[in-house]
């Protein structure tokens, strides 16, 4: 096989498969924690704890945007196949090409940075840039097919994954919050519940119990409740349906 084949394969199946995949670098940052900074002796500073959330909070606002202001058949949260309906071009998709994918990996950004672990966090970043990599790779690929010239002209303009802000072009629809709560609050719950995972076995493994921290179980409880309520809305009613996204 070319490689360029394989590379599309290998992405393909990696883009079916991207629902669970990121936990491979969540169980690492885990598996690594013995290997952290004594929280007794060396305290989390509160400062460093905002970073790391106001990063994956980045990320998440990132997706928001995409998401947004996206139309029906374009960016979904579809597994089975590729689906591009139409090109986008506008919006976030006006400075780089792959804005949900940049949001993913600035939510885990900080997760993976917030153990204080740099080799975790490295070892995290080189998961990602190969993972995210072959799946860009082979939707590039489906784009190129897709939309022929259309799409050889916008990409030769925009970046792949580090924005071009000066590019920016207004999206074509309106920013609709409902279709951001729709789709993204599988990944905010996915988002606090690994927060959550590394500040309890940080406990459990350096202290040998589990500490109440009002911050973390406020951002988990607010991911559990939003998880519960928003997908019973998108499952049994229409309320977040909106025409066109």
């Amino acid at each position: 096989m070319a490689l360029k084949n394989e590379l599309v394969a290998q992405g393909n199946w990696l883009f079916r498969h991207r629902s669970w995949l990121p936990l491979v670098p969540l169980a690492l940052v885990l598996a690594l924690l013995p290997w952290a900074p004594d929280p007794r002796v060396h305290p989390p500073h509160a400062w460093w704890e905002a970073f790391c959330v106001g990063l994956s909070m980045t990320g998440v606002l990132v997706r928001a945007h995409t998401i947004g202001t996206k139309p029906r058949g374009t960016s979904g949260r579809n597994r089975r196949a590729q689906v591009a309906a139409r090109l986008n071009t506008t919006g976030m998709y006006s400075i780089v090409r792959h804005p949900l994918y940049l949001g993913n990996a600035l939510m885990w950004a900080g997760v993976a940075l917030y153990p204080r672990m740099w080799t975790a966090a490295i070892l995290a970043a080189a998961f990602f840039w190969i993972y995210y990599e072959r799946i860009m790779f082979a939707e590039e690929d489906f784009l190129r097919r897709q939309h022929g010239a259309a799409w050889k002209e916008w990409a030769a303009a925009t970046p792949a994954f580090i924005p071009e802000f000066s590019q920016w072009t207004r999206p074509d629809l309106p920013f609709s919050l409902r279709a951001v709560l729709a789709a993204e609050y599988p990944g905010f719950l996915g988002l606090a519940a690994s927060f959550m995972a590394i500040r309890t076995a940080s406990d459990v493994y350096f202290l040998h119990r589990v500490q109440a921290h009002p911050f973390w179980l406020a951002l988990f409880g607010t991911g559990v409740a939003a998880y519960v309520v928003l997908r019973t809305l998108r499952k049994h009613t229409r309320v977040l349906k909106v025409a066109g996204r």
